[in-house]
């Protein structure tokens, strides 16, 4: 493994100390800088134009350590970059895997290796790319994988059809095997499809999303079932994410539904936040200040206040967006001390092709005469 990674980054993400970070699953990777509630945020492309080929596709993005001093990037030709985001701005490590696996849904750090969590069910643990540790199989259809901040020995994983599980990666086997909710009024079987996954605060809670609308609450110490279930008519659930307020959650749907669920009470919806178009591809919110990041289906990126849901940001970022993280060690309310003055606002990915472009205009129309018949 090389120790310089061969990825070129672009000049105007080295001017600036990003708070946000955005990928898509065409390739483009970007950062964005607050300056505060009143000012216009700024984002610049990190990578270089030439790097947005079909090989380089973002599948998966997450920290690579607690500290947040690197951005790990799962790529859907199976690598796996390291993008150190405070001092160097670079990306400094990229290590190839292997794709017989399938598409890479989850990435993390363990033991300073790469762990990886594939759609097959295949969870593996990277040292080099020629050595590789098989930890368990997660089972097909998997679409999600988190990995506990607090005790690095356990994720939970699951996907279509594949129930939420517990797994202790040291001793490579699962400790909780969550139990479908019970059947409906019809008494039909409920679907299982989770789409996102987690850890609440306390760290010995869980909760889960699905396509079918549910959001459910699961103590693994208690029972397999949810203890706390919630189903919202009419919305997919696509994302989720916990609030400042250790029972509170929100969640976001695929109609553009913004909603903060209160963990102790069945079916209660505090509030929802207004304003996206299309589905919630991923939402975020700041562990200390009541501020939610999402980013949805129409391209912007929007920041909302938890507490009077006002909209206070809304940021258009050129391409569709799918992977969120957010810097827990900044203030959306205080305005930064360095000066970004010579940093334009809003930069387009295809700026650079359409400035040689010749400028084609109208030719005037002809007036015609009417003639009496």
């Amino acid at each position: 493994m090389s120790e310089m990674c061969p990825i070129k980054v672009t000049e105007d993400s080295l001017k600036l100390d990003f708070h946000v970070y955005v990928g898509s699953e065409t390739g483009p990777f970007k950062g964005v800088h607050f300056q505060g509630l009143n000012e216009t945020p700024i984002y610049k492309n990190i990578l270089a134009l030439e790097q947005l080929i079909p090989s380089c596709y973002i599948t998966a993005m997450n920290w690579s350590d607690v500290e947040e001093n690197n951005i790990m990037l799962a790529r859907i030709n199976g690598d796996i970059c390291i993008y150190e985001s405070r001092k160097l701005k670079h990306f400094n490590r990229c290590l190839p895997t292997d794709t017989k696996h399938g598409r890479i849904v989850g990435v993390s750090e363990y033991e300073g290796a790469r762990l990886t969590a594939f759609d097959s069910g295949v969870v593996k643990n990277w040292v080099d790319e020629e050595k590789d540790q098989l930890l368990l199989d997660a089972g097909k259809n998997l679409k999600v994988m988190v990995h506990s901040q607090t005790d690095r020995n356990v994720i939970a994983t699951g996907g279509h059809e594949n129930q939420l599980r517990l797994w202790d990666l040291n001793e490579k086997k699962c400790t909780f095997e969550a139990k479908n909710i019970r059947p409906d009024e019809l008494q039909l079987r409920v679907g299982v499809d989770v789409s996102g996954i987690t850890f609440l605060s306390n760290n010995r809670n869980l909760a889960t999303c699905s396509k079918y609308g549910f959001a459910h609450i699961y103590n693994p110490g208690s029972q397999r079932r949810p203890v706390i279930s919630t189903k919202v008519p009419d919305n997919a659930f696509s994302c989720i994410t916990t609030a400042p307020n250790e029972n509170h959650v929100v969640v976001g749907s695929g109609v553009g539904n913004i909603l903060l669920i209160d963990l102790r009470k069945t079916n209660k919806i505090v509030s929802k936040y207004k304003g996206c178009s299309g589905c919630v591809s991923a939402i975020a919110c700041h562990k200390t200040e009541p501020y939610i990041v999402s980013l949805s289906l129409d391209r912007y990126l929007r920041v909302h206040n938890l507490n009077t849901t006002a909209l206070v940001h809304k940021v258009h970022m050129i391409s569709p967006l799918n992977f969120l993280l957010v810097r827990s060690d900044f203030s959306f309310e205080k305005s930064p001390s360095a000066a970004t003055e010579d940093i334009v606002a809003v930069e387009s990915d295809s700026e650079d092709i359409f400035k040689d472009l010749e400028k084609v205009e109208d030719k005037p129309r002809k007036k015609r005469k009417l003639t009496n018949a």
